[in-house]
């Protein structure tokens, strides 16, 4: 009995193990969870951007090829973009860009055969058969900045009268070629020639040193222009000293002079319409120009619509004419960014 009692009572003292966490313990649990997603957050998101801005240089060096081959078949580098001296204006053509021109050189040559560079690069019916206007609007990844990825594709343009017709889509670009130092919506569609004429247009270029006389061009003095047909040999800068293309955004970019926002864009395929009828600022969309027209001292490098500008921290990664691909830093000299754009000016370059 005595036992049996014993035993009844050691069996009423005895309690589970407890195999669950008190609230205290779960919210500790939670708080380093969280700090240690805080601390790795950052790393993680840097090596995600490494890896973009990697593809973005690797894309520029597709292109620098491209160009190299391009000039190897041709003996000179692609036009800025082709537009003709049709007596009227509004029916110049093709309006199509150094994007286009180069297709079969970066793994693009079916959608190259499609196009018809006979016709205006906005010719035919949207939604029928398949006609340029329907092709410019064919998104190429290798066109595409990885790090711009959060903006559009594509982008509609409205009709505004005889100047641009309406374009219901034309395919996002993040490059742009190197084209001018001048003061691209005033003369950006040079070389022109007076209607009725053969004389050709001189435009009054502002270079630095700010107060130094205009220059009188008659064309553009980069790389790529209108019709431009660069060959090598004129780079007397030398290939590595002279930028071919470089990156453009597709959104605002704020001048850091005044705090002015402008929208940055560009294109693969086309102008929207010729440049040349009363549109020059279109010239802006297919090269960069160191100035802008209201705003002379914005920097060139991440400072206005018309210039190259990057999602990457610190700069813009640019290829030169002899294909490499460099990253140039917010902080460069004017002066250097200058000289970099200009093929023959025969000004020396240090390291930049």
């Amino acid at each position: 009995m005595r036992f049996a009692t014993y035993c009844r009572h050691r069996r009423r003292a005895w309690t589970p193990t407890r195999t669950g966490f008190t609230l205290v313990e779960l919210l500790v649990v939670i708080a380093i969870i969280g700090v240690l997603v805080g601390l790795l957050l950052p790393a993680v998101q840097a090596a995600r951007e490494a890896a973009r801005r990697s593809q973005c240089s690797n894309n520029l060096r597709q292109m620098g090829l491209g160009f190299q081959n391009y000039h190897s078949a041709k003996n000179h580098f692609a036009p800025g973009w082709l537009e003709d001296y049709n007596p009227v204006r509004a029916e110049r053509k093709s309006n199509f860009l150094w994007g286009a021109v180069i297709l079969p050189y970066v793994e693009q040559a079916a959608l190259h055969s499609q196009l018809d560079f006979n016709k205006q690069s906005t010719a035919g019916t949207p939604g029928g058969a398949v006609d340029n206007i329907d092709l410019i609007s064919t998104e190429l990844p290798g066109y595409r900045c990885p790090s711009d990825q959060i903006e559009a594709n594509s982008s509609s343009i409205a009709a505004n009268g005889g100047f641009t017709p309406a374009i219901p889509s034309l395919a996002v670009s993040n490059y742009v070629g190197s084209g001018t130092t001048c003061l691209v919506c005033y003369f950006g569609q040079l070389p022109d020639k007076s209607d009725g004429t053969n004389i050709d247009v001189v435009g009054a270029c502002r270079q630095l040193p700010l107060l130094a006389p205009l220059a009188q061009l008659t064309r553009q003095n980069g790389v790529m222009y209108r019709n431009s047909d660069t060959p090598i040999r004129q780079i007397t800068d030398g290939t590595s000293n002279t930028f071919l293309i470089g990156e453009r955004i597709f959104g605002d970019i704020v001048d850091p002079g005044t705090g002015t926002t402008f929208f940055s864009q560009a294109f693969w395929a086309t102008l929207p319409a010729p440049s040349s009828n009363q549109q020059a600022c279109y010239a802006g969309l297919a090269v960069a120009a160191t100035r802008f027209e209201n705003a002379l001292k914005a920097p060139m490098i991440n400072g206005h619509p018309y210039g190259f500008s990057s999602r990457h921290a610190g700069g813009v990664q640019v290829a030169m004419c002899d294909g490499s691909a460099r990253f140039i830093r917010d902080e460069i000299d004017e002066y250097t960014v200058e000289y970099l754009v200009r093929i023959s000016d025969e000004n020396s370059i240090g390291e930049f």
